[in-house]
């Protein structure tokens, strides 16, 4: 079964080691999980994850990490192949949802869960292959296209993620400072998702407690 890693030593996306004066109010003594997945398809009901990542924050710093492909046990369809990279051959030997859920909750448990579009997309996924395992996904949400939507209005093209990171200059490639090799995994599987939704979690939110749209100091994924 897959287990998180734990981070020893780890960069802060705002402020230096030991030092947690920057640290925004709503974050500190915070918890959070940003996440994303990847599925066989976008139907809830019908369609099964095939892979799941994610970082666990504490005080602005990333402190584990988690990440595993997931068996579906059902055809991934060749456009979805071609949109996420993944193949029924890299699936084949990982491990079931079963085996997955019940790590991935307890890596969750406490904490706020974040992510782009999650409210619509990720949680409800997560929420429906977990119901015959009787395992309760009742987190705290922060959808940053929500905030996005709110606060994004007429500044944008669109909400998509790749969108709002080029309105704040983030680049998704570039190498972050001491960021170690469990999360360039997340990175090099995700696209910098994950990572990066957590960037725009601060800047969204600094936008909703200031109601103006300021960068926040040090989150250049």
């Amino acid at each position: 079964a897959p287990r998180p890693i734990k981070i020893d030593a780890q960069a802060s996306m705002f402020h230096t080691p030991g030092d947690i004066s920057s640290v925004p109010e709503y974050i500190k003594n915070k918890n959070i999980v940003v996440f994303d997945i990847e599925t066989t398809g976008l139907n809830v009901m019908e369609d099964r994850i095939t892979e799941i990542g994610a970082v666990r924050i504490k005080d602005g710093v990333i402190t584990e990490c988690f990440s595993t492909l997931v068996n579906p046990y059902k055809t991934i369809p060749p456009e979805v192949v071609e949109k996420t990279g993944i193949t029924n051959e890299m699936v084949v030997d990982s491990p079931s949802w079963d085996k997955v859920a019940p790590d991935f909750y307890k890596f969750c448990y406490g904490a706020v869960l974040a992510g782009h579009n999650i409210d619509n997309f990720d949680v409800p996924f997560i929420k429906n292959q977990c119901k015959a395992l009787k395992l309760p996904f009742d987190h705290e949400t922060i959808d940053t296209l929500t905030l996005a939507r709110k606060y994004f209005a007429g500044k944008v093209v669109n909400y998509k993620l790749e969108t709002l990171l080029d309105y704040y200059s983030i680049e998704v490639d570039a190498h972050h400072r001491a960021l170690d090799d469990c999360v360039d995994e997340i990175r090099r599987r995700f696209g910098n998702r994950a990572i990066c939704a957590a960037s725009l979690m601060g800047d969204l939110k600094m936008a909703q407690d200031k109601c103006e749209m300021v960068m926040m100091p040090g989150l250049t994924y």
